[in-house]
């Protein structure tokens, strides 16, 4: 069949077949790269999702947790809270901000701010794990941060604690 044809038709006829395999192979390699792409996007928003699922989970188990236990009053988290700072010698140096914050007209959250100046360590470490693993006060910590005295084995610590009590009606 191309005998019967010029070079110069024989070429063209040939120049299309390789312009249409090129053709056909760059756009199924476009798409190809185009599925890859949106797959490691699916990949990555599928790794932030289960860690937000994650923390959606473990706040609601301990919401969950403190709805059926005994709703303390502040008076009775602030005793709570100055044996355990007394127990570990934080008291004369810890200062305490309160604030009350209502959720869903259910739940009253009370955060205690809670800046440490000057203070071992260890001696915080100990004070949290009295508080977020022992559960010696109906609470936890939500924000901890600290920074080093110069030139000593002491820091200055800012903490937040959160008691939740159903509001009585």
């Amino acid at each position: 069949m191309l005998e019967k044809l010029t070079d110069r038709e024989k070429f063209l006829i040939i120049g299309g077949i390789i312009f249409l395999v090129l053709l056909l192979f760059f756009t199924v390699l476009g798409k190809i790269i185009g599925i890859r792409s949106e797959l490691s996007d699916d990949i990555s928003s599928s790794r932030s999702n289960s860690i937000k699922l994650d923390t959606i989970i473990n706040k609601y188990n301990y919401f969950k947790s403190i709805k059926s236990a005994d709703a303390e009053d502040k008076s009775v988290v602030y005793g709570k809270l100055d044996k355990i700072l007394i127990r570990y010698g934080l008291k004369d140096r810890t200062q305490l901000n309160e604030s009350e914050t209502e959720i869903q007209k259910e739940f009253k959250k009370l955060t205690i701010e809670s800046k440490m100046k000057a203070v071992k360590l260890n001696d915080v470490f100990k004070f949290m794990y009295d508080i977020e693993i022992n559960k010696e006060l109906n609470s936890r910590i939500d924000y901890f941060t600290f920074t080093k005295v110069i030139g000593k084995e002491e820091y200055d610590i800012v903490m937040k604690i959160s008691s939740y009590s159903r509001i009585k009606k």
